[in-house]
This record gives C-alpha cells, sequence and structure tokens, in this order.
C-alpha cells in the first residue's frame, strides 16, 4: 500500500478554512450588518451566494478531502486511486472564486459557466471514488453507506439547482438542498463514527441511526419542496426533530461507558460541550422550521436554518478537525481552550440572533454576525497553524490514517 502523504489532505484543509473564514462568513456577517442598517465594507453578493461558499467551499470540501484522502478505508477506498481526487477538490475552490468575481462584477455568463462547471468537477470527483473502491470494501465504518452515498449523490444536484438559480430559476434550493440533505447527514454519520472513540461512549445502535438518518432526510426532502409548493411549508419539522433525537439515543445520550479505560490521548476539553451545543441547536432549529407555518415570524425559517448550520454543522466540524486534522497531519495539537471560546462565540451569536424574534435592535443582528465570524476566524487560524506546521511522516507508518480510533 501506498505511503499515507498528509498533503493532500492538509491543503484541501486549509483550502477549506480560507473560504469559510474569507468570502463565506464574512458575507454573512455583511448580509446582517446589511439588514441592520450598518453599510456594508465591500460589495455584497446575494445570499444564496454566500450560502453555497460555505456548504460547498467549507462544509463539503472538507468533507470531501477527509473521505478522500484522511479515512479512505471509511467508504473502503484503495489510497493510492484516490491521488486524482485533489484536482477536483481543488477545482471546487477554483469554480467558487470565479463565481464570486461574476457576481461582484456583474459577469452573468462567467456566473453561468463557474457553476456549470462545477456540476461537471463534482460528478468528477464522486466518479474517481468509486473508481478508487477497494474489490472487498472494509467493516470499520459502522455508518449506513447507502445514507452516505445518497447524501454525496445530492452535491451535484446542489450544484445544478445553483446553476438554474443562475439562469432564473428560484433562489434558496440549493443552499437548503446542499444544508439539509448533504452537510447534516455526512455530518451525523461521522460524528457517529468519530465521537465513540473521542468520547468513549458505548457502542452505538447502528439500527437506531439508520432510521434516525431517513427521518432527517425525509425532512430534508420536505423542506426543499416547501420552497415551491406552499402545502409543504413546515411539514418537515416533525422529521427533522425525530432525526435529531433519535441520533441522540442511538449515541447513548453521548455518555461516557462507566467501564471505560482511559484513553490514549485525552479528550478535548470542549468536545462533550461542543456536542451538548450542536444536539441541541439541530433538535431546535428542525422545530422552529415549523413555526411560520403556525403563525409565528418570518424570521424564525431564517434562524432555524442558522442554528442547523452554524450551531450543528459548523460546531461539530469545528470540535471534531480540530481533533482530528493534526492527528492525520501529524500536526500540533489543539488548545481546548481556545476551542471553548469559539464554541462560547458560536453560542452568543446564536443568543443575539435569537433575541432578534423578540424585537432586540438591529446592533444585536449586526453584532452576531461579527462574532460568528470572528468565531471562524480563530477556528480557521488555530487549526491552520497546527497544519501548517505539521510534519510529515518520513517513514510512511500508518497512523495518520487512524484519526477514530
Amino acid at each position: 500500500m501506498q505511503a499515507f502523504d498528509p498533503r493532500p489532505i492538509r491543503a484541501a484543509a486549509l483550502q477549506a478554512l480560507l473560504f469559510l473564514a474569507g468570502p463565506g462568513s464574512l458575507e454573512g456577517a455583511q448580509l446582517l450588518a446589511v439588514r441592520a442598517g450598518v453599510a456594508p465594507l465591500v460589495p455584497l453578493v446575494p445570499a444564496s451566494t454566500h450560502a453555497m461558499l460555505q456548504l460547498l467551499g467549507g462544509f463539503l470540501t472538507l468533507i470531501f478531502a477527509f473521505l478522500a484522502h484522511g479515512e479512505t478505508h471509511l467508504l473502503g477506498l484503495e489510497r493510492d486511486k484516490t491521488a486524482r481526487a485533489r484536482f477536483a477538490i481543488h477545482g471546487v475552490g477554483v469554480l467558487l472564486a470565479l463565481d464570486l468575481v461574476g457576481e461582484l462584477l456583474g459577469a452573468r455568463a462567467l456566473v453561468i459557466a463557474a457553476r456549470a462547471l462545477l456540476v461537471v468537477d463534482v460528478l468528477a470527483f464522486l466518479a474517481l471514488l468509486v473508481a478508487a473502491r477497494a474489490p472487498r470494501a472494509s467493516d470499520r465504518w459502522r455508518a449506513p453507506i447507502p445514507i452516505l452515498v445518497t447524501s454525496l449523490a445530492c452535491v451535484p444536484l446542489g450544484a445544478a439547482l445553483w446553476t438554474w438559480e443562475a439562469l432564473g430559476g428560484p433562489s434558496g434550493l440549493a443552499a437548503d438542498l446542499l444544508l439539509y440533505a448533504a452537510v447534516v447527514p455526512v455530518v451525523l454519520s461521522m460524528a457517529f463514527q468519530m465521537f465513540g472513540s473521542l468520547l468513549q461512549l458505548p457502542a452505538p445502535n447502528d439500527a437506531l441511526f439508520f432510521v434516525a438518518l431517513v427521518c432527517w432526510l425525509g425532512g430534508a426532502a420536505l423542506r426543499v419542496l416547501g420552497r415551491g409548493l406552499p402545502e409543504a411549508v413546515g411539514l418537515h419539522a416533525p422529521f427533522l426533530v425525530a432525526g435529531a433525537l433519535l441520533w441522540l439515543v442511538a449515541m447513548r445520550g453521548l455518555r461516557r461507558r462507566a467501564d471505560a479505560r482511559a484513553p490514549a490521548v485525552t479528550p478535548s476539553s470542549d468536545l462533550k460541550a461542543s456536542a451538548a451545543v450542536a444536539i441541541v441547536c439541530l433538535a431546535v432549529g428542525g422545530a422552529l422550521g415549523a413555526w411560520p407555518r403556525l403563525g409565528g415570524p418570518a424570521l424564525a425559517d431564517d434562524l432555524a436554518r442558522h442554528l442547523v448550520a452554524i450551531g450543528f454543522a459548523l460546531v461539530v466540524t469545528m470540535a471534531v478537525t480540530l481533533r482530528v486534522l493534526p492527528r492525520i497531519c501529524r500536526g500540533r495539537t489543539s488548545s481546548p481552550a481556545l476551542g471553548l471560546v469559539a464554541l462560547g462565540a458560536v453560542v452568543t451569536a446564536l443568543g443575539l440572533r435569537a433575541a432578534e424574534l423578540v424585537g432586540a435592535p438591529a446592533s444585536a443582528t449586526a453584532l452576531s454576525g461579527v462574532l460568528s465570524w470572528l468565531a471562524v476566524v480563530l477556528w480557521a487560524l488555530h487549526l491552520g497553524r497546527g497544519l501548517l506546521l505539521a510534519v510529515p511522516d518520513r517513514d510512511g507508518g500508518a497512523e495518520g490514517g487512524r484519526a477514530t480510533g
């Protein structure tokens, strides 16, 4: 087997951090500043573009890198056959940058071309993963493969819907599809695998976890349909809440085994706190989606989406990557204190966003965007420093492929 090379996953992770801490979160903060009446510092892009920069350029780039270069055994891939996938991952970054330039310059043809090529690029990446499948799949991946494959298949569909948006189609469909049907199920699947090792949890319930993901994907489908069918608005909420709670039950409430021996590497102090915040945000975010249907404010739907994207996906991603990526890339260990500071900033930002529903001043909304952005910047600088200072394993040992224990 080819010796593990941490450079592809390190480069892809730095690319994702650049998008998340740069145009993704910064544009989100500016959109909130505009809503609060504060003049933006640079030209703005539509809210859907800000969301796609975060989802495709950030979360999904990290997921792609992890699947193709970090833990190839999870999908039964042969590492020497996934090397070419790095070109498709970097292609996502290049095409998103071109789309952003087109948006800022008003070059509609460039925007359409970049998004159309993005569909091709993502399809090429998935084809490379299929071609890298080993004759005999590994049994180390506990999460259900069909759900993971379904979620990954939604990525090119989301890119296609984003292209349709540039041609005059409805706005927001692509972002909703990628967040609810791709990012969240994959993050839940990876957390299902990793938390057991990182927190020394009891063996999770595989069958119940499968039911949880099916419930969540059903809610995701209703969420997307609700954008075009008024009759379906809000119907997704019970399915999302059921999926979140069933996931928690399948993970045995994230409680550590009573007979667990001390782990070889002490879990970060922010990991369990992040898990608790994430599952609460996932359940509450799912429930809030039904509020506008029951006569609540329309802003509740925006808050629901941010609770899922920031309170769950971002919080889990920050906690896990700070813990796992340095181990994969032979990098420097993370600081639990900085992890807790970033988590506190995210929780405070979401609290300020929630205060908007009860008539909080506009300045609170603008401050929530700034805090979210600063939390992402702190995480990106902290993780990026560890990755850049990483020392590759010269003897090609297998330790870099054992991030999940």
